[in-house]
């Protein structure tokens, strides 16, 4: 969301489309049983493709857009390109890398902080396993951020990337 915030995009969440489809409140972990169809592979097809559905319906009013979603799978990356070029948009897939203890504490962290995210400590594992590094993807279409202590320091990271990827100088001259 920060970036998207900080570039003036449009965003759409995984997480939020998720249980909006599911007709779940946002700000509360459901139990085992009810994670286990919102996170099982049918509703997740579901999810994703919602998302392409209001891409295409931002790329088309000409807005540029943020797709908050991990895309862990490269079978959901090369969906994504497929339909962006299918509708003429342009697609950058950013990664936070973070170490393994780092990601642990912000799970950690989810617990006691109200999030529409249902991902917490407990499934570290599970989402590790699952993860598919994008070694697909060319240099051009693809950007890693190291993910710092805080999210505010990793975003202006990202965003510092960002404008080095496109030629962009951070800094002005006057």
């Amino acid at each position: 969301a920060g970036l998207a915030d900080a570039l003036g995009l449009d965003l759409f969440s995984s997480d939020v489309t998720r249980k909006r489809l599911a007709g779940l409140p946002l700000g509360r972990r459901p139990s085992d049983a009810v994670r286990a169809r919102l996170y099982a592979p049918a509703m997740t097809r579901r999810v994703y493709s919602a998302l392409l559905l209001a891409a295409r319906a931002a790329v088309r009013g000409g807005h540029s857009l943020v797709l908050d979603a991990t895309f862990s799978r490269r079978t959901d990356r090369a969906e994504l390109r497929a339909f962006a070029k299918r509708i003429g948009a342009a697609v950058l897939f950013v990664e936070i890398a973070a170490p393994a203890a780092l990601r642990r504490r912000r799970l950690a962290e989810r617990t006691h902080a109200g999030s529409v995210s249902d991902a917490r400590l407990s499934d570290f594992a599970m989402l590790a396993t699952r993860y598919e590094p994008p070694t697909e993807l060319p240099a051009p279409l693809a950007l890693l951020i190291r993910s710092r202590a805080t999210p505010a320091a990793t975003l202006a990271a990202a965003l510092l990337a960002l404008a080095d990827k496109r030629g962009l100088s951070p800094i002005s001259e006057k």
